[in-house]
This record gives C-alpha cells, structure tokens and sequence, in this order.
C-alpha cells in the first residue's frame, strides 16, 4: 500500500473512531445510531415471504396461515428420562441429540417442517421448481392451496409459514418459545401491514404444536394485567396460575427488544413481549394432548375461534404423561371451559366411512395402558391416527381394509374443506365429521355429537384428490426405509 492510500486509510478510521466516541457521549445521535442499527438487524435477520411481491401488492386481505409441528424424536426423550419428568433438559443428552435432528433435512421430508423460527413456504407441486431437498412443507402446502381454491371458489388468499420449534418433551421449552412464537407473528403481521395487507392469522398445529400455540393465550393474559405478580392468585384454578407463573417468571427476565438485536438466530426473538393486541382469527388443532396447563389459555381473548379436532384411531394423544401432572391427557376441553368459552371453542371428532347408523361404543372412556399400546398396533376403523392426520404416508400398509383412504395424503390438507362444512352451522360446537368415498365424489358431512341427523354436507370431486396425489408421487424421497430412518437417527447418537 502506498503512502496516499494509507494517509487516506488512517484519516477514515480516524473519523470513524471520532463518530463513535460522539455516538458514546452524545445522546441523540447515540439513539439515531441505534435505530439505524435495529433496522440493519431487521434486513439482516427477519424472514420474508416467499410469495412473488407482485401477487401480494394485489392483495388487499390475505390469512397468514402458520403450520406448527409437534414433539420432535420423542423417543430420545428415554435418554434422559428422569429429567424429561422434571422438565429441566439443560446439559441433558436428549437436547444434545435432539438438537442435531432438528437441524437434518433428513426430517423435513414427512411432515410440515422447516428450520426453526416463523419461515415462509414456497407453494409448488413441481418438484424441478424446488431446492434439491424435497421438503415435504412445499407440496403439502400446494396441496392446501388447491383445496383451499375449491372450498372458497378462488376468494381465499393464503400466505404460508411454518413455525419450528425445538419439539422437545417439555412445558417450558414449550412456554420460552411460544414467547418466541408471539414475537415473530406480531413482527411478521406489522410488516405485512406496511405493505398494504390486512392479515387474518390463522394457527394449524399438531400434537404439542397445540400446547405452545396454547401459550399464546398465556401470554397475552400476562401483557394485559395491569400489575401482575406470581406470587398473587391470578387466577382461581390452580394449574393456570401455576403456568401464568412459571410464563412470568420467563418474560422477566428477557431483555427489551431494542437490548435484544445483537443476538443470533432465533434468539433474535427471545424479547420481552409487549402488548400489540395480536389476535390469532382461527386455532386449528389437530390431535393436541389438552392438558390442565394450557387448556385455559383456550380463553384468553387473543383466540377469536378454536377447532379442536381429534380421533378415536389417535392414541399417541391420550398417552403423554411425561409433561403435565396429570396421569394422562385429554382428547376434548374440560365442560367447563367449553361453558365459559361462549361458543369459541368447536370440538370436531373426524371420522372416516363411518355408516350414518353407527355410534361410537367406547366415547369417553380411558384405555388401559395395554389397550393403548395394542391399539397403536391394531386399529379398527378408518378414522386417521396421530401420524395421518399430519404426517405424509409414503409407504402406506399393504392389504389394509382400515387404511386411511387419502393416503399418502394427511388430513391436514383437507382444512378447507373441513372449515367450509363447519361454516355452515357456526352455533354448533361439538360435531362429528364423517369422510367418505361416493360416485367419485369425497363426501364431508357434518352431525352433532354422537348423532345420526346430517346437519349439512359438502362434496368435491375425487379426481382432485387423485390429481394432488399423482404429483405427491413425484416427490417422494428414495430413502425413507426403515434401516435408513434408523440410521439418520443412530449417526445422531454418537
């Protein structure tokens, strides 16, 4: 370098160090300096959508529709199984290996899912328009869109994102990024807004994806009190005091979000919340584990509607003991919050190719530990489990009279349809949806609890159906066997 370019180097480090002891003494620029660097942060680190910006400028109104996951590698949790009972993960082996899966695409194939954090979804069934990996997230949410279309005749528009989570077995992994969650909605809607869009939010999740969209509600309680305390009794019942505080306890001790910009990741999020008035329009959950901790959150003012839908072949829901004080979890709200709820709360019980004639034998009644687990193994209708009513099929059972018939579809991306039929009788909220095959036709009849008397009924072509199917064939990935999913997990381990 010669000496006119180092004279000229030394007099700009010289002029930036001078800006910066100004910006230390100075108040006022101080503060222009850092809210230049909060909006370098927010170019840096938040997310946008996906969508062409040109089919966004044309939209006025748009649901921001967010798939939310449920407990990743459960099974890991026998690692450390008696701090999974005490919910206290850190430095466990089970966070450690999970950890490691939740970053491997190997995962990502089945199921909506994609990295941690609110994350927009590209919508294709063209697999030669994807990244090299095929994510399951981007034919299923193509799959949602073309039902979507067909239910609401083209007036629907639809923004998607998925938001991953760490999926461990856990109430306040749970709690710490629920807060996660409210922070990147709030900032994810404000931004929308200033492009001119009015979103409505709308919330699918499954399993425990339920319990942390759950929290929300939380959440949302705590901002609105004016002078919260843990130690008072916020609330008469007992489990929701105890999860208003352990949530309290959370928030207090994050920094502000201005404090918060250096982080990285979705530690980014990991702010104190403040109260936006963010109100999610539609909670979709999808075989949930309802547990005293978070169900009466379902109250809470930011859930304007909740769907509770559940199955009798789903046992996976009813078997999780591991992170709530009770000996097991529940398929439907508690009475008395559907009471206090004023309608809020729909409890929607799909069936498949059930005759109108039939009626459930076992409703309400508790599995024995041994009929749970030969259930998994053995089921007796074609209601779809835990696994089908999320997760793709690729390799459906062979010569199975009960096989979920929209295989390798889910239910998930059926919802359009499932939310057009409950639509039409908005008072009702326990009902029973029956699916089936007829004249090439997919029927979806709506019937009170445990009742014969069709309510209303809406049908679309199978051949859609069959068409969706067809290209889900072209993303199937060639290494889902068995020994191979168990070597993903095994290289984990190590």
């Amino acid at each position: 370098m010669n000496s006119k370019k180092m004279s000229r180097t030394f007099i700009v480090i010289l002029v930036l160090a001078s800006l910066l002891g100004l910006a230390i003494t100075h108040k006022p620029l101080r503060l222009h300096i850092n809210n230049a660097l909060l909006k370098l942060r927010s170019l840096l680190h938040k997310r946008k959508p996906l969508t062409p910006p040109e089919q966004l400028i044309a939209q006025e109104e748009a649901w921001m529709t967010v798939f939310v996951h449920g407990t990743f590698g459960s099974l890991m949790s026998l690692l450390s199984a008696k701090k999974v009972l005490d919910d206290d993960l850190k430095d466990s082996r089970y966070r450690m290996v999970n950890k490691k899966m939740r970053k491997d695409p190997y995962f990502f194939k089945d199921q909506f899912i994609l990295n941690r954090g609110l994350v927009a979804i590209p919508t294709t069934l063209d697999v030669n328009l994807s990244t090299s990996d095929r994510f399951a997230a981007f034919p299923l949410s193509q799959a949602y869109e073309t039902i979507a279309q067909h239910a609401t005749a083209g007036k629907e528009k639809n923004l998607f994102y998925t938001f991953g989570w760490s999926g461990l077995m856990s109430q306040q992994r749970r709690r710490s990024e629920a807060i996660r969650f409210y922070n990147s909605l709030a900032e994810e809607q404000e931004r929308l807004s200033k492009e001119g869009l009015k979103v409505n939010i709308r919330i699918i999740a499954h399993s425990h994806g339920g319990n942390l969209s759950l929290n929300l509600g939380g959440i949302a309680k705590i901002l609105n009190a004016s002078s919260y305390k843990p130690e008072q009794a916020f609330s008469p019942i007992y489990e929701e005091h105890e999860s208003l505080k352990e949530m309290f306890l959370l928030i207090n001790q994050l920094p502000t979000q201005e404090n918060a910009f250096s982080k990285k990741g979705q530690k980014l999020f990991d702010y104190l919340p403040t109260n936006k008035n963010l109100v999610v329009d539609e909670l979709i959950l999808l075989g949930t584990p309802i547990q005293p901790e978070t169900e009466y959150f379902a109250l809470s003012n930011i859930f304007k509607k909740i769907y509770n839908f559940y199955s009798s072949e789903d046992i996976i829901q009813q078997i999780d003991w591991f992170t709530t004080k009770q000996y097991y979890s529940n398929q439907r709200f508690h009475t008395s919050i559907i009471n206090k709820a004023a309608k809020k709360i729909t409890q929607v019980k799909i069936m498949c190719d059930r005759q109108s004639t039939e009626q459930p034998q076992t409703e309400g009644k508790k599995s024995s530990w041994l009929e749970a687990l030969s259930s998994i193994f053995t089921r007796k209708t074609k209601d779809p489990t835990h696994k089908e009513l999320w997760f793709i099929t690729w390799k459906p059972a062979d010569n199975d009279p009960n096989t979920f018939f929209l295989s390798p579809l889910p239910a998930v991306v059926l919802m359009p349809m499932l939310l057009n039929v409950l639509g039409k009788k908005p008072t009702l909220t326990d009902v029973d949806i029956n699916i089936s095959k007829k004249n090439n036709l997919l029927h979806i009849v709506l019937h009170r609890h445990q009742q014969t008397f069709s309510e209303s009924s809406i049908c679309m072509p199978m051949s859609l159906i069959e068409a969706i199917k067809e290209e889900f064939k072209k993303w199937e990935p060639p290494d889902l066997s068995e020994p191979t999913g168990f070597e993903a997990i095994y290289r984990h381990l190590m």
